[in-house]
């Protein structure tokens, strides 16, 4: 459920499938979902727990979210679906082409932590 106790509403989440952590200060995370959106969350700590806030990204994927990885050294986040990736600057939130990179579904993406250039793919066959 995506609640908002300021304007006293929540209605169902269409559906998370992978989220991403971001480097730096503040507490902020990607998540995409099946509807093909994805979100930026941001959480801010209060005296009672923590206050979310999402925002929605202009990318807009062919099918559901599978995969997410952000690389900071160029603010970039890394998306997949189906058997295309999708690479987006996360400051101009441009609508990027997909690229199609394998006959088999993208499942996972991941990005080496001392070489940010190298990215690593998982797929389904």
């Amino acid at each position: 459920m995506q609640e908002s106790p300021q304007l006293g509403t929540s209605r169902p989440n269409s559906g998370i499938s992978t989220l991403a952590p971001l480097d730096g200060p503040q507490l902020r995370f990607l998540s995409g979902g099946f509807d093909t959106t994805i979100h930026l969350w941001t959480l801010r700590r209060t005296d009672d727990g923590y206050i979310a806030h999402s925002k929605r990204l202009g990318v807009h994927q062919l099918q559901g979210v599978q995969g997410l990885a952000y690389r900071g050294v160029d603010n970039t986040l890394l998306s997949c679906g189906g058997s295309s990736i999708y690479s987006t600057d996360i400051s101009s939130c441009q609508q990027p082409q997909p690229v199609k990179v394998s006959d088999g579904r993208l499942l996972q993406i991941h990005i080496h932590p001392q070489n940010p250039q190298v990215v690593v793919l998982e797929v389904g066959r």
